[in-house]
């Protein structure tokens, strides 16, 4: 969580299992390429969106386990969007938007 006017995190200490909500992260990505698409600006996209959408891919990249024993890869210790729900593998939610986005960076 980041203030709106200055960008710092302001992200409060007792917010249990924050730091495992991202999901945020495809969403922005997503957010880029949806921009993108509506207002057809290549030059936005070369030069602001694409290093985001990259950043964000990069970060998935990172962020997967691959599961040899069922030759997968899964996201896990996240917390899903209805945030009742803390570090749980393989959100459905928060693998749909990372495939997502994940697709629009290839």
């Amino acid at each position: 969580e980041a203030d709106p006017q200055t960008g710092v995190d302001n992200t409060p200490y007792f917010a249990h299992g924050v730091y495992r909500e991202i999901h945020v992260n495809a969403d922005i990505a997503i957010a880029q390429w949806q921009y993108y698409l509506a207002s057809g600006d290549k030059d936005w996209l070369k030069k602001d969106g694409w290093p985001v959408i990259r950043g964000i891919a990069e970060f998935w990249a990172s962020r997967v386990t691959y599961d040899k024993a069922h030759d997968r890869y899964r996201i896990l210790h996240v917390t899903s969007p209805d945030e009742a729900y803390d570090d749980v593998p393989d959100d459905s939610f928060t693998n749909a938007a990372a495939q997502k986005a994940l697709r629009i960076a290839v």
